[in-house]
């Protein structure tokens, strides 16, 4: 049976405007990415040309001075009013130092005298502190009683006025004493010492071990000291510590265990020269 017109051209039409709005949005489609390619195409080529203007490393140059004394040149100072006068010129003596010593015109009245920077304090004239006059952090188990943790003590036969004691409380024990040196020191001296047997029972004999720590760190180990009257001496650079710990490991029951840092000194870090 053959269609009927009406719906052949029904069927007809509507194929047609499918097709129309197919390619009117095909178009539309070609037209929006055209114009994104272009867009990104300039966005890009901006952001490009904005790069180069605007370098850091070249920003960082350009706020360098425009011009530096080269490595070894001296500044030239400008002189003003109430600077000082010039000095008269000299020559130079021979010897190790090579320093300038002798004027070569003018008498020691005419110029005037100027402080020395580089003379090193005699080693008999460096101040020193002593450590026992300085305020300890903590004591930890260390054994006074009524006496005080400062006291003078026997050694050998010799006194020391201001021993720091560092008797263990418990028998085979350990005791410690720390002190706050905030970076101002360059050196430590010192012995550590177990005191002669005074009203001690001597039928045991003392041994022990005393280490030094400055600021957590193993700074001066003695090994065994034994006996009543022995001691180990010791020199250890502090610069730049904040903190020392003084620590006694006891090899003997806490009565026959008398022992004692002495003549502890400390050599500021200030001073030039120290041994």
């Amino acid at each position: 049976m053959a269609p009927h017109p009406d719906n052949s051209n029904s069927s007809g039409a509507t194929i047609a405007m499918i097709a129309a709005v197919v390619i009117g949005v095909l178009i539309l489609g070609v037209l929006a990415m055209v114009t994104l390619g272009f867009l990104f195409f300039f966005t890009v080529q901006d952001r490009v040309v904005y790069e180069m203007t605007t370098d850091p490393v070249m920003e960082v140059v350009e706020q360098l001075p425009v011009e530096t004394p080269a490595s070894g040149e001296s500044q030239v100072v400008e002189e003003t009013e109430g600077t000082q006068p010039e000095l008269p010129a000299a020559t130079e003596v021979p010897g190790e130092s090579g320093q300038v010593d002798v004027p070569a015109s003018g008498t020691a009245a005419e110029s005037p005298m100027l402080p020395s920077t580089d003379s090193p304090v005699p080693a008999t004239e460096s101040p020193r502190t002593k450590l026992a006059d300085l305020t300890p952090l903590e004591r930890i188990d260390v054994r006074l009683g009524d006496a005080p943790p400062v006291r003078a003590v026997n050694v050998g036969g010799r006194s020391y006025p201001s021993a720091i004691w560092a008797q263990p409380s418990s028998d085979l024990g350990t005791c410690q004493i720390s002190y706050p040196v905030q970076q101002a020191y360059s050196r430590l001296t010192g012995m550590a010492a177990v005191a002669d047997a005074a009203g001690a029972d001597v039928a045991v004999v003392p041994k022990g071990t005393f280490h030094i720590y400055a600021d957590g760190n193993l700074l001066w180990n003695s090994g065994p000291v034994e006996g009543f009257g022995s001691s180990k001496s010791f020199d250890v650079d502090v610069s730049g510590i904040r903190l020392l710990v003084f620590v006694v490991e006891s090899d003997a029951v806490s009565a026959a265990s008398p022992f004692a840092w002495a003549d502890l000194q400390l050599v500021p870090a200030s001073v030039a020269g120290s041994p």
